[in-house]
């Protein structure tokens, strides 16, 4: 419809899902022309980001085996492949929770202090795009992960050093701007 920020689906309103999904889905469409091969792309680089993901998590917390083994086994997983060919969201979800989830590890690796930072930002603006995709859950299944994994390690109090205040501004700097923008075209 050319409106980016009330997205429509078959010509009616979609305001029950954050836009980012048609977005790509838009930009893809005008960077090559509208096709289903368009529509597909960015679905599919989000499957093979999510591959990636899952290699550098194999391989950052135990070998690069390891890493190998974690991308061959979701890559031949059949929910998998079922998404990263049909356009579902719940592929930029995970490739978004992914990445979140691969920042906090490389964070938790991390001996500077300012490559930390970069880090937890990064993991941020991740989740940030998570909402943009899906919404709330983009939020909490890092932070129940993130939790548990400091609970588990009798770190939980380390939860102070995560840049919670920075992390908050950082995901409302990306997900504010389209809901005031929708509330100034749609309304409450």
């Amino acid at each position: 419809s050319g409106n980016y920020v009330s997205p429509t689906f078959n010509y009616e309103p979609r305001l029950n899902k954050p836009p980012l999904s048609y977005w790509a889905v838009a930009a893809s469409y005008r960077a090559f022309g509208v096709s289903l091969a368009a529509a597909r792309l960015p679905i599919a680089i989000g499957a093979l980001v999510i591959l990636l993901t899952a290699f550098l998590i194999g391989r950052l917390v135990f070998s690069t085996d390891a890493g190998f083994i974690a991308a061959i086994t979701l890559a031949a997983a059949p929910r998998m492949l079922l998404f990263s060919r049909r356009i579902i969201i719940d592929i930029y979800t995970t490739m978004f929770v992914g990445l979140a989830l691969l920042f906090f590890a490389l964070a938790e690796a991390e001996r500077a202090p300012g490559r930390r930072r970069t880090w937890l930002l990064a993991m941020y603006a991740a989740i940030g795009l998570g909402v943009m995709t899906k919404g709330p859950v983009a939020i909490a299944i890092p932070a129940l992960v993130f939790a548990g994994y400091l609970a588990a390690s009798g770190r939980l109090r380390t939860i102070a050093t995560l840049m919670l205040p920075a992390g908050a501004l950082v995901i409302a700097a990306i997900v504010v701007p389209y809901y005031a923008a929708l509330y100034a075209q749609e309304g409450w």
